[in-house]
């Protein structure tokens, strides 16, 4: 289903843009080929000539296979001290610079499932050399526990790359690029060109500064900055990174799932008895926004 939204002015009517979202059923666990044959089909029923196309990348990693069965881990002693340290840090020394919707999933998802959680955060950090997102309150590395079923979160493979550059190849003739986003926070200097991310991405000229985002971003600092989600991955035309960031805050107000973005929202959204209830079956007829197409065009 395809959704044309009314152009909107810009700059006083120099420009205007066309947003067309994309609303489709929960995308399960596959293969890579199969994983490009569905993208390739969605985006030959759903295209936006010369525009960008906006993808979660969340919903790609899904679709890719790229998760993994926290279920699978063994706590041991150490991980429930890194656990309650995790929780003593953002649950009362800094809550402050957390989201409400955030503090709540660290404070009261069981400490067993938080410590398990943090081991395979950091593990997965080390092996990617991205030290400093071991420290942010949640979705180290990317890595997220939120609207997938049992004790399954996102991992750091990033092998859905290889099928967006295919893609490009494919539709370099009528999209401007291809634009892959997650939910973590940055943020965008108001004057000059710094964006600071939560987390590594592949964008030319941005800044990982880790938790340091959620901390400027409710002090006194952030009216310097604008906040916006997190572009991981881009291929396409040469645009400026920063003019890529402030068009994915136009992208986040429709990439949305009605189910909550957070995992106790999920649970009382599909009206589970708990996070570990949740199963494939209680998502797959759920409807999303993976992708949202963005032109831009002068007035």
């Amino acid at each position: 289903m395809i959704q044309d939204l009314s152009i909107r002015n810009m700059r006083e009517n120099k420009y205007r843009i066309v947003v067309r979202i994309v609303k489709t059923k929960y995308w399960t666990p596959t293969d890579p080929h199969k994983a490009y044959r569905k993208l390739r089909k969605i985006i030959n029923n759903t295209i936006l000539d010369k525009s960008l196309l906006f993808i979660s990348e969340k919903a790609l990693k899904v679709l890719t296979g790229d998760i993994y069965d926290e279920a699978r881990l063994s706590v041991k002693n150490v991980d429930i001290l890194a656990g309650k340290i995790h929780r003593i840090v953002w649950c009362r020394l800094l809550r402050k610079y957390v989201n409400w919707k955030i503090l709540n999933t660290i404070c009261n998802v069981h400490i067993e499932d938080i410590s398990r959680h943090i081991h395979f955060t950091i593990s997965r950090c080390i092996s990617k050399l991205d030290f400093i997102s071991i420290f942010k309150p949640t979705s180290g590395c990317g890595i997220d526990a939120s609207f997938l079923p049992y004790m399954y979160v996102t991992d750091v493979q990033d092998s859905y790359m290889n099928i967006i550059k295919k893609l490009w190849l494919d539709y370099r003739h009528r999209l401007w690029g291809i634009v892959i986003v997650d939910g973590d926070l940055s943020l965008i200097c108001k004057r000059g060109h710094l964006i600071l991310t939560s987390r590594r991405t592949y964008v030319k000229g941005t800044m990982n500064v880790g938790p340091l985002v959620n901390v400027l971003s409710r002090s006194f600092l952030r009216k310097f900055f604008l906040k916006s989600m997190t572009v991981v991955y881009y291929v396409g035309y040469s645009i400026p990174p920063k003019l890529i960031f402030l068009l994915s805050r136009r992208a986040r107000k429709y990439m949305y799932n009605r189910y909550g973005m957070t995992l106790l929202e999920n649970v009382m959204c599909l009206e589970a008895e708990n996070y570990k209830t949740i199963t494939w079956s209680s998502l797959i007829n759920t409807t999303n926004v993976p992708m949202v197409y963005i032109r831009v065009s002068k007035g």
